[in-house]
């Protein structure tokens, strides 16, 4: 699955965000063998937090530029625990606050029942649904949203509903033809405006994109100081290298 990891990175790395992305089962460890891995999948002037996989698959990571103030809360340590589904979250401070959170719930996971996982998920979602922010969800949890016969989607989506939450991907995010990622934020808080899931070239997930009616935050400014090129005296630069260290190739340089 290495190899796997390399093509996803650089095929996520070929997709410009346009100030935040989200991605699940990046495989990532949490050892040095991440480190070339993270390198092709993190463009220059962009930051990554990741919760490394436990087992085998799984691990979830949120890339952004680094001109954001983004910061993971401590509440991801506690959540990331949880044996039914894996839990990550950042708070986005800007002009105004968003709550990000990255869900992934393995299809093949049988240290718990659909009961537990319906338990356990209810938490975080009953924490959002009174946060005075904007939230956001997104994420995995393998079941297939589009199938109207799926009781347990049926029963994902009356819990998303009943805590006045709104689930906005309506297209297929799978090249079975499924709707496996989720994008939820409250119903009556229009944070989201343009959802769109599109064949990407990876092996098998659609990268899903998210437009915001968030404001995009305002370039940090710095100061870069150079020399002008045409300002320079060529003589006395030349004279200047004749009389020093430069041109004796008998001296030791420091």
């Amino acid at each position: 699955m290495q190899r796997s990891n390399h093509d996803t990175a650089e095929a996520v790395k070929r997709i410009v965000f346009t100030a935040i992305g989200k991605c699940r089962e990046t495989w990532l460890t949490g050892s040095e063998k991440d480190d070339p891995i993270i390198a092709k999948l993190v463009p220059n002037g962009y930051i990554i937090h990741n919760t490394p996989r436990e087992n085998r698959g799984g691990g979830t990571a949120i890339i952004h530029r680094s001109s954001l103030n983004v910061h993971q809360t401590p509440l991801v340590t506690a959540m990331s625990e949880l044996s039914t589904f894996k839990y990550q979250e950042c708070l986005l401070s800007e002009a105004r606050t968003l709550r990000l959170c990255i869900v992934y719930r393995s299809p093949n996971n049988r240290s718990h029942t659909m009961g537990q996982f319906f338990e356990k998920f209810s938490n975080p979602l009953e924490v959002f649904s009174i946060w005075i922010g904007h939230i956001l969800i997104a994420g995995d949890l393998n079941f297939h949203m589009d199938d109207s016969a799926d009781r347990d989607a049926n029963k994902l989506k009356a819990l998303i509903s009943s805590f006045g939450l709104e689930q906005h991907v309506k297209q297929s995010t799978h090249r079975s033809g499924h709707i496996l990622d989720i994008v939820i934020t409250r119903a009556d808080n229009p944070l989201v405006s343009f959802v769109i899931a599109e064949d990407c070239e990876f092996p098998d997930h659609f990268p899903v994109f998210i437009e915001t009616v968030l404001d995009k935050p305002q370039a940090r400014k710095k100061m870069v100081s150079y020399r002008s090129i045409k300002r320079i005296d060529s003589v006395a630069l030349k004279t200047a290298i004749l009389h020093s260290h430069l041109a004796d190739m008998n001296s030791d340089l420091p």
